[in-house]
């Protein structure tokens, strides 16, 4: 079982809504905790999810990693996705039954390698979740998709324009193979903005989980 800081609903009351973020190779729950703060203030009665990936960050002395960027063919990728999603799998299942919600009650986010599991999560889970929030992430091996049977929930995805680490074209890209598998996509490019997340992207999620969640 996946484990990691968690945020409670302000309110102080039971929530009504349930977020997942994810965070970047080499992170932790720890990384993603401010932002997820950030929106606690302004998503009132939803209590936050900020696991831990499930293993080791295989490249470095700190850290966790969904999967292995070791080999980054998209085939080695998409094994090592699969491997994964099964424990996030888990993790959900059980958050929603503690707090007696389900899939429409839950937002799915995710950054940089956390956004690329976040749209795998979302596309292929039971019933879809009330939205998938992607920033500076891709979708791999989406090619593959077609093979499976996949929800459509909200997606959105955000990039900046000097992204280095993941470019640009690869957000690009998997807007366009999600709307050829008439997937419900949007995407936003924000100006200046390297591998990160700026007061744009802040905003963009903060209004897009009032629009999807309850």
């Amino acid at each position: 079982m996946l484990d990691g800081p968690e945020i409670k609903s302000r309110s102080g009351k039971a929530p009504k809504n349930l977020v997942l973020f994810m965070h970047g190779v080499g992170e932790d729950g720890r990384n993603i905790y401010d932002i997820c703060m950030v929106l606690n203030r302004c998503i009132p009665d939803t209590h936050f999810l900020c696991p831990n990936g499930p293993f080791p960050y295989d490249m470095g002395f700190d850290g966790y990693q969904w999967f292995s960027l070791q080999d980054r063919s998209e085939h080695v990728l998409l094994e090592g996705i699969n491997q994964a999603l099964p424990i996030a799998n888990e993790y959900i299942d059980y958050n929603l039954k503690r707090f007696n919600l389900n899939d429409s009650n839950l937002a799915i986010m995710g950054f940089s390698q956390g956004c690329m599991m976040a749209l795998h999560l979302g596309l292929r889970r039971p019933n879809p979740p009330a939205c998938v929030i992607g920033f500076s992430g891709a979708l791999i091996g989406g090619s593959a998709l077609k093979n499976y049977k996949t929800n459509n929930p909200p997606i959105i995805l955000s990039h900046g324009d000097l992204d280095q680490v993941v470019e640009l074209n690869m957000m690009k890209n998997s807007v366009d193979l999600l709307k050829k598998l008439n997937k419900n996509v949007e995407s936003h490019i924000f100006r200046g903005l390297s591998h990160g997340l700026n007061e744009n992207s802040l905003n963009l999620a903060v209004d897009s989980l009032k629009k999807y969640l309850k």
